[in-house]
């Protein structure tokens, strides 16, 4: 069994020390893996921790692979119906190559009411990431996943 931390990259204010001092510890304990999730929006009338003031999770994730240099870095999950896929593979593409193989990915349509609306979306989203990333010779495209629809 192996564990990993989510890094708090969200709330008021955000603060990044504390952000890269969580990523740092969590590979001196011994962790496995250190993880970011993604919102791009959360309506004002929902009380949730991120709703505010959260940091892009895959442009912290390439800041990420230059702090700490052993535990693998995830995403729990980016909300990819939201985002374009061309941009995304090229992203994850680069996170990988910087962090020397240690990308974790994964996607989802989201937990919200108004996600559900979109599996369209990001199947096609899917369909595009898929040969996206094998033509980027990502060395660790077996970390990548996606959930079914």
């Amino acid at each position: 069994m192996e564990f990993g931390i989510c890094v708090p990259h969200y709330g008021k204010p955000v603060d990044i020390e504390s952000i890269l001092g969580v990523a740092r510890s969590a590979e001196e304990l011994g962790f496995a893996s250190v993880w970011v999730t993604d919102h791009l929006f959360v309506p004002r009338t929902m009380e949730i921790i991120y709703r505010d003031n959260m940091l892009e999770p895959l442009a912290l994730l390439s800041h990420l692979a230059a702090v700490v240099s052993r535990v693998r870095l995830g995403t729990s999950v980016i909300i990819l119906p939201y985002r374009n896929p061309i941009i995304v593979a090229k992203m994850l593409a680069t996170i990988d190559q910087l962090s020397h193989g240690r990308l974790i990915f994964g996607a989802a349509v989201g937990w919200m009411d108004d996600h559900r609306d979109v599996p369209a979306r990001f199947r096609f989203a899917v369909q595009m990431l898929r040969p996206l990333l094998r033509i980027t010779n990502s060395a660790s495209l077996a970390n990548f996943w996606f959930t079914s629809i």
